[in-house]
């Protein structure tokens, strides 16, 4: 997806949105007593480079300024341009004793209202259809997991895997729609970047430990004799392998929240500090955390490779008319499985080394 990124000398409103650039510099005028009127000023516009103005900032004026040089806010004076690179204003004097900052910048009409838009608008749409596509499955699911719960109740049907299986998928599928609807609406900050946007990996990862746990089950059952130790030992396996997930997600959390220091910017927050070790530092962690997850992955796909054929073995000794309708379903989930967490393994790994990352490729 292709975020709209901050520029240098950039010019904000109070929706934290881009509205205007810093074209040239600035006067401060101080005052030991107050004076009425108005006096003209004139600012000089510097030479800008070609594509330094974005072609939606039409309206020249000045901006004021607070004390630290932190923030620009327009002051919409009405701006004479008395030559190609100076334009004037009538300013009025303060009243009292203070101190005025202005500076030259370019901005949009009706700055004051542009609500914040991090993303350009064929993202936007990209985003909500992603939204109600997981809405819509989220959607679904909940159905099914209502209708299963009253079964349960009513019926006195046992709780199985698959019921597990659907509610992590479930659970998957309702936080991804929530983290797209929260995206477009320009939310950030911990629980968006870490809760709403890396955790449900890992819950689609334990609903098929649920289903490569029960197929372990299946073709191991035979080598214990005591069926309930069996289950609890199996369960334990399941439960110890999710544990291992959510602490690599926990550890790298932490490592990326207190690991990496972004430099504070320049020149009162206009200019971007430069984020070169930084971004080394996040480069070391994101590569770290792409070999640990598509290990995980690879242990998937192998798994789903070697409990699929000895599943398969013990299908072929039986006998009966669902012989082979069993042994084509399982078959195609074994194959289906192991090639998407193998590919899922190739993707991550690829997409952390590689320097340029295509879209098409993220889709693949």
């Amino acid at each position: 997806m292709s975020a709209s990124e901050g520029s240098n000398y950039a010019v904000l409103n109070e929706n934290e949105n881009i509205i205007g650039r810093l074209i040239g510099d600035g006067v401060e005028i101080s005052f030991t007593q107050g004076i009425d009127g108005s006096v003209q000023l004139c600012l000089k516009q510097r030479d800008l480079p070609f594509g330094f103005i974005d072609a939606k900032f039409t309206i020249y004026d000045f901006a004021t300024s607070d004390a630290n040089y932190s923030r620009l806010t327009p002051v919409n004076y009405d701006i004479t341009q008395t030559s190609n690179d100076t334009f004037c204003s009538s300013i009025q004097l303060p009243g009292n004793e203070g101190t005025q900052r202005l500076f030259p910048i370019i901005r949009v009409e009706n700055w004051e209202t542009v609500p914040y838009r991090p993303f350009e608008e064929t993202t936007y749409r990209l985003v909500y259809s992603l939204a109600g596509m997981y809405l819509i499955i989220a959607v679904s699911g909940w159905i099914l997991i209502t209708l299963g719960i009253y079964f349960i109740l009513s019926q006195g049907q046992k709780v199985a895997m698959m019921e597990f299986v659907i509610i992590s998928i479930n659970a998957f599928t309702t936080i991804r729609c929530i983290y797209f609807f929260v995206l477009n609406g320009g939310y950030s900050g911990v629980v968006v970047d870490y809760v709403l946007a890396v955790l449900p990996s890992f819950i689609y990862l334990t609903a098929f430990t649920f289903i490569l746990g029960f197929w372990g089950i299946t073709v191991t059952k035979k080598l214990w004799s005591n069926a309930a130790a069996y289950h609890r030992k199996a369960a334990q396996t399941i439960l110890i392998f999710n544990i291992i997930i959510y602490t690599v997600f926990v550890v790298f959390v932490l490592l990326f929240q207190f690991l990496v220091d972004f430099p504070e910017p320049e020149c009162g927050g206009r200019v971007r500090a430069p984020l070169d070790s930084a971004l080394r530092t996040q480069k070391g962690v994101s590569i770290a955390y792409a070999v640990l997850l598509s290990l995980i992955s690879l242990v998937m796909s192998l798994g789903f490779v070697i409990f699929g054929r000895k599943i398969l073995n013990e299908i072929k000794k039986t006998q009966g008319s669902r012989q082979k309708k069993s042994n084509n379903k399982v078959q195609i989930v074994a194959i289906v499985f192991s090639i998407a967490f193998f590919l899922h393994c190739v993707f991550i790994l690829t997409n952390s080394f590689l320097e340029s990352k295509s879209n098409i490729f993220s889709f693949l």
